[in-house]
């Protein structure tokens, strides 16, 4: 029994690298622009199927596929923000709105996929799938890949908190009026926010498409771990919402030993509840820097 938590925290600690950097990618969003940003799911997913259509259907290198489900998604999630969330912004919109227009849009974009490509599950061809051991554990190669996250998740540390532009993004998300009186825009920030975020969220579905194959609903389950640990850390930097997101990971693939794969997300998320019963502020609530 031992061996086999072992075995399973092992694995749910690379997942948990992986949800780690989706909550980086989602926090970025959700720090700055304030909005639930639910269709980022949509992003993830997009990601995904862009580099599985140029790396197996045109038949380009992966390197080719990684740049072009980079630039897709990073396009898409600014779209979303200049043809979506700032018109009602700008109208005032509650922020249950703009949450309702995320869930439009994650939606159609799911329908869409599934049209295009099937609901078929599909594999990255060009990447190893093959099993590694690590002592007495087996490990999928792209588990193996999966701790890389966390180097993306320091360089996004210190890009925030030593750049220029890294700095308006976090004076934005801390007060977005000061910020606008200090003379820095808005409206370009928020776009620099959902481009850097949704670029993020394109390496975690490269890893999510990797280990358990893309399908056109992946993105909600996925962002929904994400969101979690977001909003578990606390709604200040990325870093506690990558730590809990770990957490939530190495949670769900333990769970496997003592309860139905069915109840692992359900169980992930009665944490979720538990936790904002206790400290609605989060878990580090703003003892964290970036």
């Amino acid at each position: 029994m031992l061996a086999l938590l072992a075995n399973l925290a092992l694995v749910g600690l690379t997942l948990g690298s992986m949800y780690a950097l989706l909550a980086v990618s989602f926090g970025i969003i959700f720090n700055v622009t304030h909005v639930f940003h639910l269709a980022h799911g949509a992003t993830f997913t997009l990601g995904g199927y862009a580099m599985y259509w140029i790396s197996t259907m045109l038949g380009l290198p992966f390197v080719a596929a990684l740049v072009g489900g980079l630039i897709a998604a990073s396009v898409f999630g600014v779209l979303v923000e200049v043809v979506l969330y700032r018109p009602l912004r700008r109208l005032n919109s509650p922020p249950m709105i703009l949450f309702l227009s995320s869930v439009g849009a994650l939606t159609v974009i799911e329908g869409l996929i599934g049209l295009l490509f099937g609901t078929q599950t599909l594999t990255f061809k060009s990447l190893p799938l093959e099993a590694v051991n690590v002592g007495a554990v087996t490990l999928p190669s792209a588990n193996l890949a999966m701790p890389l996250s966390w180097i993306v998740i320091a360089a996004v540390v210190v890009y925030m908190v030593r750049t220029r532009s890294g700095k308006f993004l976090r004076a934005v998300g801390d007060s977005p009026r000061v910020a606008m009186a200090l003379g820095i825009p808005l409206d370009m920030t928020y776009i620099l926010s959902f481009a850097l975020g949704s670029a993020l969220a394109v390496l975690s579905a490269l890893l999510y498409g990797w280990s358990q194959g893309l399908t056109p609903q992946m993105g909600l389950s996925a962002i929904l771990i994400g969101s979690a640990g977001v909003i578990i850390g606390g709604r200040h930097g990325v870093l506690p919402g990558a730590i809990v997101a770990v957490v939530l990971g190495t949670l769900q693939a333990v769970l496997v030993a003592f309860v139905p794969s069915g109840w692992q997300e359900g169980a992930t998320f009665a944490l979720l509840l538990v936790a904002l019963l206790v400290r609605p502020q989060g878990i580090f609530g703003y003892s964290l820097p970036w």
